[in-house]
Order: C-alpha cells, then structure tokens, then sequence
C-alpha cells in the first residue's frame, strides 16, 4: 500500500486516499469535486456551439480557407449516411456496399455538390448501417437538424464528464470549452453529421466505467466503438496488460453481438462486401488528390489522398512522396506508440493516463484518419488538465495542439507535411512525462511488473 504524501497545488477532484499498489480502488474514485446540473450545462453549450460554429465559418470564409459553399447541406457526409437509410427502407439493403447504387442514390441528393466532390462510400460495419433507416423516414434537411442536435448533445455531455474530471477552475473550464467548440476537426464533425460524437460519448462513458469500477460496461462501451477498429485497438491492448479481463470479455461479447444483429436485415454475404470495398480502398490509400474513378463513378478525394489523412499513414505517405518506404515508417512509428501504451498501462495504477495516450495512439495509428475525427483528442486534453502540476507549460502545449489541428488542416494542401499530427504525438508525450513525474513524486506507487 502507498499513501499520497506531497501536497499537490492542484487537488484532484477525487478522494484518491490510499492506494492498492497491485490495482488502484476504482470504486473509489467518483468525482467529488463541482457538481453542475448536466441539462443546463448542456443547453448553455449547445449555444455556445453555435456561436463557435459560426465564428470558425466565418474566419474559414474571410480567411480564404473554404468557400461559402461549406455551408451546402448537400455538401456534407450525412449524405452518405442518408442514403444509406433510404437504399434500406428501400429493399436494398444488400448493395449499400456497392459503388454503382451508392452513385444511383447519392447523386439525386447531392446535386451540383455530387458532381463536383464524387461519391462518398460507406465504410462502417452492417450493424451501424442499422441504425441510419430513422434518419432516412425525415426529409433530408430535418434529418441534418436532428443529427446535428445529438451529435451536439453527445459532445456536450462527454465534455461535462472530462470537464469534471480534469478538476479545473472556471476560467480554465470556460478556456476548455471555448477551445473545443471552436476547433476545426469539432467544427467538422458537426457540420458534416459525422460520427465522430458518437465515438467520443462511447469512449468517455468507456474511461468513466473504469474509473467507477464497472469493466463491463466499459467493455461494451468500447465494442460498440469499433465501428473504427483501430481506434479501438490501443485500448483493448492496455486492458489486456492491466489484466481487465471482465472488460475483455464484455468488448467481445458485445461486439459479437453487433456482428450477428445485421445478418437477418443484410444477410451474411453483406460481410463479403464490406470487405471487398474495404480492400479497394485501402489500396487507394496514398494516391495523388487530383480525382479518381472506379467504374465511371467520380470518388471522394478525402477517401484515399494523404492531404486527408490526419495520421501516421498520411505524415509519412507526405514526407516520402509515394513509394513504399512509407509503410514501413509507419509501421515502425505505430509500433513505437503501442510500445508507449503498453509501458504506461503497466506503470500507471489508475486507468486515465494510459487510457488517454491510447486514444491518440489510435487515432495516430490508424490507416486514415480524417481531421474531424480529431475531435476525440479532447479526451487526452482533459487528463493533460488533470495532471497540470507534473507538467511545465501545459498552457502552452495544449495551446500548440489547437494551432496544430487547425492550422495543419489547410497546411498539408500547400506544403508536404501533416502538422496535426506533430499535435497528436505531443498530447502522448505530455502524458508519458506527466506519468514519470508523478511516480517520481510518489504521489501513487506503479503497478509492479
């Protein structure tokens, strides 16, 4: 047993008390610090949310970084999304895979907006298509306001959460705050009715079942975001080294489910298509930016050119223009970082540290990741707050990862280099030091190998 002894300037929002030196006592840490009624919260953000919407619209617009058509509804990923609920409802559920249907069915919608960007493929599992026929009973521009006010309440809940766990004051809750709702990848997420929300709500309630000491539903939490797998993965690889094994089995489980619930809607040969499209464009990955087709019908840039790709893949298919050596700095990076992760999982006696740096592992990790799926580094950020006292500058880091989200997202397009992700590896170093100077401290004893 090891008790904290070193008077910490910044107090935590949990009685953290005496800890068991083999596993920390999650049941024991439930937020103790500020308490705030979650639907005002919500309700006073959601408007700031639309202010923060606005204010990044007009600084892309006046700054020349987009064109007013930014705002054409038809312009955005729920198209995808949509169509996919009509070609359902439809009597088509088997072809929502193909390209040719997908064409058929998005072109109508899309408009001038389809011919000029290509077609959107659905790359998620069967079992979320499940859930995209609701949206597609409303007229297309009713379902966009529905998707965007739970995307918004899902952000704004999942912020309310890390918010309080960070332990930070007002002025820094509001500085959190303003930062998220005016970032590029939240701006993008909201505006494109992407999914992004979802996965963070999913991983949120995921790291607050473990701190409350209920694995199995933070396993099932994080099966149900495996919609991205590699996301998912640094997590499922630090729960096995800390031994999570109940929180294993539920993230099978669940995930198993999810995999059978399709098959009487889709039948099982809907898991061969999923395939084949997953195989196409992963081999389209890296290609020049400059148009692509497959059987005549134009394709999204963003689904294979690496100005996109907001992860290793990208920085790397970018420094190396092409070729093949890219893949092996990416698999030597990726390795590296889940290196990291399964240092920090076996160190640290509390879940939030390594759990935080799987996050940005993931998202670094992944063959493609697409900037509004940076949203979700909002998860370590909030533990970077948590641990401020073992940190010099946090200010100024987290200030850098704001720049570097944002501003990196037009860079890439001028010069070949992919600045988030430079962003990215800073939040997984914070925390890599903030773990070492909290052991060092003493402040909680690690976990012996």
């Amino acid at each position: 047993m090891a008790e904290s002894s070193i008077a910490d300037p910044h107090p935590l929002p949990y009685d953290v008390g005496v800890i068991d030196a083999q596993r920390a006592p999650l049941a024991a840490l439930a937020p103790t610090g500020r308490r705030k009624g979650i639907l005002s919260y919500a309700l006073g953000n959601s408007c700031a949310i639309l202010i923060g919407l606005i204010s990044s619209y007009l600084a892309l617009v006046l700054g020349r970084l987009a064109s007013p058509s930014l705002l054409d509804l038809r312009n955005v990923d729920l198209v995808s999304y949509y169509t996919v609920g009509k070609m359902i409802l439809a009597g088509h559920a088997g072809s929502i895979y193909t390209w040719s249907a997908l064409a058929r069915t998005q072109a109508p919608l899309g408009g001038h907006a389809y011919s000029v960007a290509g077609a959107i493929p659905f790359q998620y599992p069967p079992f979320f298509a499940l859930f995209l026929p609701a949206l597609a009973l409303l007229p297309y521009y009713a379902a966009y306001l529905v998707a965007f006010a739970v995307n918004t309440l899902l952000l704004t809940v999942a912020l309310f959460w890390l918010e309080q766990h960070a332990s930070i004051g007002r002025r820094q809750g509001i500085a959190l705050r303003w930062a998220t709702f005016t970032c590029l990848p939240v701006f993008l997420a909201l505006a494109n009715g992407q999914s992004t929300m979802y996965l963070l709500a999913l991983l949120t309630l995921s790291l607050a079942a473990m701190l409350s000491d209920r694995p199995v539903l933070a396993g099932a939490a994080l099966g149900m975001a495996a919609i991205k797998p590699f996301y998912v993965l640094p997590l499922l690889l630090c729960f096995v080294i800390r031994g999570e094994w109940r929180a294993i089995t539920s993230s099978i489980v669940s995930g198993a489910a999810l995999l059978l619930l399709p098959i009487p809607v889709f039948g099982p040969s809907i898991y061969l298509s999923y395939a084949g499209l997953e195989r196409q464009v992963s081999s389209w990955q890296g290609l020049p930016s400059n148009g692509l087709t497959t059987a005549g019908i134009p394709i999204s840039p963003a689904t294979y050119a690496p100005q996109w790709n907001h992860s290793l893949a990208g920085f790397t298919q970018l420094l190396t223009s092409g070729g093949t050596s890219w893949f092996v700095l990416y698999v030597a990076g990726s390795l590296v970082l889940l290196a990291a992760c399964v240092w920090m999982a076996r160190r640290s006696s509390t879940i939030d540290i390594p759990f935080a740096a799987a996050v940005a592992t993931g998202l670094l990790i992944s063959p493609h990741t697409l900037a509004y799926d940076l949203t979700l580094l909002v998860i370590p950020v909030a533990i970077v707050c948590r641990y401020r006292s073992h940190l010099p500058q946090v200010g100024a880091i987290l200030g850098a990862v704001y720049i570097s989200v944002t501003v990196g997202y037009r860079l890439a397009f001028l010069i070949p280099f992919q600045l988030s992700v430079l962003g990215s590896l800073a939040l997984v170093a914070a925390l890599i030091l903030a773990l070492w100077r909290r052991d060092r401290a003493g402040k909680i004893a690690p976990v012996p190998a």
